[in-house]
C-alpha cells in the first residue's frame, strides 16, 4: 500500500504547525467550556469527585499528546544530525557544504560507467530506479 500522494513533494520538518493547531484546538475547547459552564456547572458540581477525576484523565491525555508531538522535535533534530553531521564527524570527514536535489522520475542505471581509465560496473546496473539526480 503506497500512501504517498504523487502530486506532492515529500517533506520532513519540525512539527511547529501541528503544535500551533493543537494549541488552537485547546484554546477553542477552553472557550467553549467557559461559554457552556453556566448551564453545565451545576451538573458538574453535583458529583465533583467523579467529574474532577474525568477532567484529570482528560488532561493527562492532552498532556500525553503534546508530549508525543514535542518529542518529534528532538527526533527530527537527531535524524538531521545523523544524516548530515554525526557520520562525517565520526569518520573524520569534512561535512557537506552543498545539497543535492532528487526528482521522482524513473530512469535506467547504465550497465557500466567510465571511471578514469577504467570502467565501473555499478551494482544493479541496467535496473530501473525511481529517483533521478537533478543537475
Amino acid at each position: 500500500m503506497d500512501h504517498i500522494r504523487r502530486d506532492q513533494t515529500p517533506q520532513f520538518s519540525q512539527p511547529f504547525s501541528q503544535i500551533l493547531t493543537m494549541l488552537a484546538i485547546v484554546g477553542g475547547v477552553m472557550g467553549l467550556g467557559y461559554l457552556a459552564y453556566p448551564s453545565v456547572g451545576p451538573t458538574f458540581w453535583a458529583n465533583p469527585y467523579l467529574n474532577a477525576f474525568i477532567l484529570f484523565v482528560f488532561l493527562i491525555g492532552v498532556a500525553t499528546c503534546f508530549h508525543q508531538v514535542l518529542s518529534l522535535i528532538y527526533s527530527v533534530q537527531w535524524i538531521e544530525g545523523f544524516a548530515s553531521q554525526h557520520g562525517p564527524d565520526f569518520y573524520g570527514l569534512p561535512r557537506n557544504a552543498s545539497t543535492i536535489t532528487l526528482r521522482r522520475e524513473p530512469w535506467t542505471l547504465p550497465e557500466s560507467l567510465p571511471y578514469g581509465d577504467a570502467e565501473l560496473k555499478p551494482l544493479g546496473g541496467s535496473e530501473t530506479l525511481n529517483w533521478r539526480l537533478v543537475d
